[in-house]
């Protein structure tokens, strides 16, 4: 079976390093978030994070007693700054 008749899959060896390039780079542009809850003395506090892919740094991070859609968007604005 030839390359060609395989598919597109086939045709493109996995250990080319232009193609391992061209994932890393997709890869590291996707940030990664993470929204944690933590039990303090006074009660509940929701810390939420925004990793960078590449360096794996917190590039933008936020903290409230409420876990709404503001507090995520927070720290994603934050990194945006970065």
């Amino acid at each position: 079976m030839s390359a060609a008749s395989a598919g597109p899959a086939a045709a493109v060896r996995p250990d080319e390093p232009a193609i391992w390039a061209a994932m890393t780079r997709r890869s590291a542009a996707l940030p990664r978030a993470r929204a944690v809850t933590a039990r303090t003395w006074s009660g509940w506090v929701y810390v939420a994070f925004v990793l960078d892919a590449y360096s794996r740094r917190i590039v933008g991070w936020q903290a409230a007693i409420h876990m709404r859609t503001d507090l995520p968007l927070d720290a994603l604005e934050m990194a945006l700054w970065w």
